[in-house]
């Protein structure tokens, strides 16, 4: 028997840079920002945040199945 590789292989390198945005620094820079006024705001409110992040994760869940159903 010999050794064949012929399944299709799929390329790592422009699967990441499909995921990943070009921000630049300004973009990561207005991105950390927000981020870090919105851990000081759940940490003033942590109720409020524990919903809206369930909130937000029920979403999220509700779009994946959709996607993969249609």
């Amino acid at each position: 028997m010999t050794a064949r590789d012929d399944t299709p292989q799929s390329d790592a390198g422009h699967d990441l840079k499909i995921l990943t945005p070009n921000m630049g620094w300004k973009g990561l820079t207005v991105l950390g920002v927000v981020m870090l006024i919105g851990g000081f705001l759940a940490f003033l409110n942590p109720l409020a945040v524990t919903l809206a992040l369930i909130s937000l994760a029920g979403l999220v869940t509700l779009i994946a199945v959709a996607a993969v159903l249609l």
